[in-house]
């Protein structure tokens, strides 16, 4: 059985690690998302056991990362003396936020919790990139996650290539592709984005993320 640490000092530990960190931007603008999932996520790390096979994931609870990444992106929202810009679509959102550069950083996210572990959740995020026609679609999984397997991406019943892991953070880990012709036109035109990431070898657990909002939402990202 695991606790949630002190958020004060868990987050002051953070903020310090992710100075130093690559990419502290999309980062800050991934914790918009995720601080959203703060109050559930600690409720359901907060003195529950978790089960054996999310052994890979007991080194740092949810509650502690989500915690983790809200607390660094308020600090530096404060620090750009800028709140991030949001717009609902569905069941998605647009976040926007400045980068060092004040040009502005927005995506398209949304969360959600596992179906086999409701403890367990992950962030999506789709953004438009130069030369890249439809853009990229990231996921931020927690800590812990088996990062050779990938993460299994499916529209409804139409199944893609994983996606591969890039980078981990302190305190989260990330995947990225480029968005084919194929999954956009299902994305838009679907129903449910499937995610999958792995505690183990062979053990996903499942995110189900609602296409509700995408087409509007993707279409309201600046170029």
């Amino acid at each position: 059985m695991f606790l949630v640490h002190r958020f004060s000092e868990d987050a002051a530990l953070c903020l310090h690690r992710m100075r130093h960190q690559e990419r502290a931007s999309h980062t800050a603008l991934a914790a918009v998302s995720i601080e959203r999932l703060l109050v559930r996520a600690k409720a359901g790390a907060s003195g529950m056991r978790i089960s054996g096979h999310s052994n890979a994931m007991r080194r740092r609870s949810l509650g502690s990362v989500f915690a983790c990444l809200s607390f660094a992106y308020s600090l530096a929202g404060a620090a750009l003396a800028q709140q991030p810009e949001t717009s609902k679509f569905g069941a998605w959102e647009t976040q926007c936020s400045p980068s060092t550069n004040n040009v502005k950083l927005c995506a398209l996210v949304q969360k959600a919790m596992s179906e086999e572990q409701p403890n367990v959740g992950l962030m999506v995020a789709v953004r438009k990139a130069a030369g890249m026609p439809n853009g990229v679609i990231q996921v931020f999984a927690p800590l812990g996650t088996f990062l050779l397997e990938g993460v299994g991406v499916k529209v409804d019943e139409a199944e893609f290539p994983k996606l591969p892991f890039f980078r981990c953070t302190q305190i989260t880990c990330a995947a990225e592709g480029a968005i084919s012709n194929n999954l956009m036109s299902k994305m838009l035109n679907g129903k449910n984005l499937l995610i999958t990431i792995y505690a183990n070898p062979g053990e996903g657990l499942r995110h189900i993320l609602a296409l509700d909002g995408f087409k509007d939402g993707y279409n309201a990202l600046p170029q």
